[in-house]
């Protein structure tokens, strides 16, 4: 049985990554978390990547979290020029819709 590479979420990407697993058509999942991934890295990753196939999450652990950086990278992304649609597609949109055809 093969997996379909569209129905896949990479996780814990770092920006280098993020081209080379959508190239293989799967979802880029980028962790916004201390020691991971900053949401002010964002906006470049997005203007080389676009909106596409990428979602964002947060981690809770044992190292230091905020549970506030969706939104907040949603806010940052919108003082960067993104527009309301792509920032949707990268906070919900794109998860959304990987589930739903699953």
């Amino acid at each position: 049985m093969r997996t379909e590479p569209s129905k896949v979420v990479v996780d814990h990407l770092t920006p280098k990554l993020v081209g080379l697993v959508k190239s293989y058509g799967a979802t880029c999942g980028l962790t916004l978390q201390e020691g991971k991934l900053a949401v002010e890295e964002l906006p470049e990753i997005l203007r080389v990547n676009g909106p596409e196939q990428i979602v964002l999450n947060t981690d809770m652990s044992r190292f230091p979290s905020d549970v506030l950086a969706i939104p907040k990278a949603a806010h940052l992304l919108s003082q960067s020029g993104f527009s309301k649609h792509d920032v949707e597609l990268v906070t919900s949109k794109n998860i959304k819709d990987l589930l739903i055809s699953s």
